[in-house]
Order: C-alpha cells, then sequence, then structure tokens
C-alpha cells in the first residue's frame, strides 16, 4: 500500500513539476523576447537621428547604463521592494517643487563610470 502511495506522489510531482517548468520557460520566452525587442527600441530611440549608430548587442543588453535592460532591471527591484513594504505608493504626492524636479531629472541623465 504504501509503495503505491509513493508512486501516486511521485507522478503527481512529476506532472506539476512539468506544468511548472512549462509555463516557467513560456513566461520566460516572452519576457526575454519583450526586453529584447525593448533593448534594440531604447537604444534606437536614445539616440540622436543624425549622428552616427554603431548597432552593437552588448551595448543594448548590457545590464549597466543606460539602457532598457537596466530600466526594467531596476523597475523589478523597486517593484519588489515596494511590494515587500506592503505600501501603496499609488497615492504618494509627486514631485512638486522646482528643486526636485531638478535632482530628478539629474539623476535620471547620470551615467556612471
Amino acid at each position: 500500500m504504501n509503495s503505491a502511495r509513493t508512486a501516486l506522489l511521485c507522478n503527481e510531482l512529476q506532472q506539476t513539476c512539468r506544468q511548472r517548468l512549462a509555463h516557467d520557460l513560456q513566461e520566460l520566452e516572452e519576457a526575454s523576447n519583450a526586453m529584447g525587442y525593448g533593448a534594440v527600441k531604447y537604444a534606437d530611440l536614445k539616440n540622436q537621428r543624425l549622428t552616427n549608430y554603431k548597432f552593437s548587442f552588448d551595448d543594448m543588453l548590457n545590464l549597466k547604463g543606460n539602457t532598457a535592460v537596466y530600466l526594467l532591471y531596476a523597475h523589478a527591484r523597486i517593484s519588489g521592494i515596494v511590494r515587500k513594504a506592503g505600501k501603496d505608493v499609488a497615492g504618494a504626492p509627486a514631485a512638486s517643487h522646482r528643486r526636485e524636479i531638478s535632482n530628478t531629472n539629474r539623476s535620471v541623465t547620470f551615467e556612471p563610470n
């Protein structure tokens, strides 16, 4: 009887793992497609159209600097922090003071060495 229970449990676990893996792989593929598309589009739009353009996947997919992948990563990190904090930031006041807006603009255009 124990062998039958163990076999049934193993079978159920295998099916559950297969379903989750298939779902995770599909989600990973969808996310990678969106990130790849976003990386190329962001890299294309961040440059002025009259300047020389160097197409480089390495530059577009860099996790540091002014890239779509970095912005998506930063957004995911911030969203995770907010979610774990349990705070509702939808009602948070926006920057209204001139100095706040200036500092925000400076931090957005900051490029690390």
